[in-house]
């Protein structure tokens, strides 16, 4: 996103897409992710893809990193993440 900015040659469109993407990042949250997220992510990952049962890419990293912590996760489709090891979910 990032780049689209700099090489936008229109000015003002420029500052107008910085402000935009400025707005948007102070309303992120930006996560950690450990050696130890990623080593279950990866076993997880290998895991389910045996099995047959991948769920989407995004999911997996958030499964990773609450399972490392909490063991929990809010999630929207919770069928999902009772396919893996040490998962479990709430719904909100």
């Amino acid at each position: 996103m990032w780049f689209g900015i700099e090489v936008e040659a229109n000015v003002a469109k420029a500052r107008r897409r910085r402000r935009w993407l400025e707005k948007a990042f102070r309303r992120l949250e930006i996560v950690p992710l450990d050696a130890a997220i990623a080593r279950f992510h990866a076993r997880t990952w290998a895991r389910l893809a045996e099995a047959g049962r991948l769920i989407g890419p995004h999911d997996l990293i958030v499964a990773a990193r609450r399972s490392i912590g909490t063991g929990r996760s809010h999630v929207q489709r919770p069928r999902q993440f009772q396919a893996g090891p040490r998962l479990s979910s709430i719904q909100p």
